[in-house]
Formats: structure tokens, C-alpha cells, sequence
């Protein structure tokens, strides 16, 4: 998700329509998820699964808080950053 922000925030020239269309977006994006996936795989190895729960909502939870936090820059979908 956080990669996603990224992404429309300073690349607004790769916005991606439809992430479901396999068509509108690049061969790369798909990856950019592989990351997230691996380390909650790792983190979930050697811990309980109360405590790999905990976690995951945390690190859920915390790119939902920025998108929420007010004057994060953040922009909803379909506006413009501010200054553009």
C-alpha cells in the first residue's frame, strides 16, 4: 500500500487504472508486494500466531493512520497535491 502512495504521489506520469487488469500496469508492480509478503512470512516463522496477528494489524494499521493523519500530503484519489 505504502509502495502504491509512493507511486502516485511522486510518479504521477505510472498511475495505474485498474490494479485487477493485468494490462495497465507494468511487469514490476506485481513484485513490489513480494517484499511485504516475505516479511511477514519470516516474521510469522518464530513467532505465535496471537503475536504474528498483532503485528500484521500494527503494520496495517500504520499506512492507514498517514493516509488519515491530517497534513500528511497525502492526497485523496482524483485530486491534486497541493502547489500543482
Amino acid at each position: 500500500m505504502l509502495v502504491g502512495h509512493v507511486r502516485e504521489t511522486w510518479f504521477p506520469h505510472l498511475q495505474v487504472g485498474s490494479p485487477v487488469d493485468a494490462a495497465a500496469f507494468g511487469p514490476g508492480l506485481p513484485f513490489t508486494s513480494l517484499p511485504s509478503a516475505l516479511s511477514a512470512w519470516l516474521h510469522g516463522k518464530s513467532r505465535t500466531k496471537a503475536e504474528t496477528s498483532a503485528f500484521l494489524s500494527g503494520r496495517g494499521l500504520f499506512p492507514l493512520s498517514l493516509e488519515l493523519a491530517p497534513g500528511t500530503g497525502i492526497p485523496p484519489h482524483g485530486e491534486a497535491r497541493r502547489g500543482q
